[in-house]
């Protein structure tokens, strides 16, 4: 198993190299092959394709770097998680580029719907609330969808921005505030 691991790694640290120079979409898993000096058939054995490991790589980093953070807040574990792909940001600014099949912004929505599921049946289960579980999954995919929207944008757009604003105005979202400031109506102040 430490082999695989280690092959693995080796097959993702070519793979961040010529993440460096080129866009994912342009990179063939022949260069991948040539850059790790690997064969046609251990990149198989490992990996489906390239997508499959841009995936593993956010999967096999980001737990590691998150592993502080046990107990946290969402908030803070979204902040914390943009953080570390701003530092690594050549990578991560090209894997979020593409969309579709296998992407990693599709793997992103997947496992944030998951999460945002098991807090939200959290949640309602701890006040009492009955809410459907058809519900349930429609509120985890709209805030799962919200967020990898604002985290892919902010990575087209370079990652430059300090992601606490982002993360700010996702906090208010998720409790009310920033939509109740939209649409309730502002008291009048009296003139004098």
């Amino acid at each position: 198993m430490k082999g695989q691991q280690r092959t693995k790694r080796v097959i993702a640290a070519a793979m961040k190299k010529l993440m460096q120079q080129k866009r994912l979409e342009e990179i063939s898993v022949g260069e991948i092959i040539a850059e790790s000096k690997i064969s046609r058939n251990t990149f198989y054995y490992h990996f489906r394709d390239k997508y499959d490991l841009v995936n593993w790589i956010f999967r096999s980093e980001v737990p590691l770097a998150m592993s502080t953070l046990s107990g946290s807040n969402w908030q803070e574990v979204l902040y914390r998680t943009c953080g570390y792909l701003r530092e690594n940001r050549a990578f991560y600014t090209n894997a979020l580029r593409l969309t579709g099949q296998n992407s990693l912004q599709e793997y992103l929505i997947a496992y944030l719907t998951a999460q945002m599921h098991d807090q939200f049946y959290s949640a309602t289960q701890a006040r009492h609330h009955a809410i459907s579980e058809k519900e349930l999954d429609f509120a985890a995919r709209f805030y799962a969808y919200a967020v990898v929207g604002l985290v892919a944008q902010w990575a087209r757009e370079g990652m430059k921005e300090d992601f606490s604003a982002y993360s700010e105005s996702l906090r208010r979202v998720l409790n009310g505030s920033l939509v109740d400031d939209c649409i309730q109506p502002q008291p009048e102040t009296a003139n004098t």
